[in-house]
């Protein structure tokens, strides 16, 4: 499968490790009630492992105003882990995915 117009590359391959990214993920769509985060490993363009997507919920807004924080770490013994959360409402732990 080939990535798709919607697809980021976080950390690119040859990163030296351990890598750590931050990003904020904006909502695309009036009034959309979570942002989806979809890992994935990667070489070159082709997806060689999809992951279980996170589902951040956000409170509906205009599209682009409601966001998340994300955190991608890639450790030298290749584990790989994302912290996604809303800092709209801190108290919610954050969702975290490790592989």
């Amino acid at each position: 499968m080939v990535l798709g117009p919607d697809w980021k590359i976080m950390i690119p391959q040859g990163t030296p490790l351990p890598a750590v990214v931050k990003r904020q993920l904006r909502t695309t769509r009036e009034g959309q009630k979570l942002i989806k985060v979809c890992p994935a490993v990667l070489r070159g363009d082709q997806k060689v492992h999809d992951f279980p997507a996170l589902r951040i919920p956000v409170l509906p807004a205009p599209a682009g105003i409601a966001w998340i924080e994300c955190v991608f770490r890639v450790d030298p013994d290749g584990r790989f882990t994302i912290w996604a959360y809303d800092p709209v409402r801190p108290t919610k732990a954050p969702e975290v995915f490790v592989a």
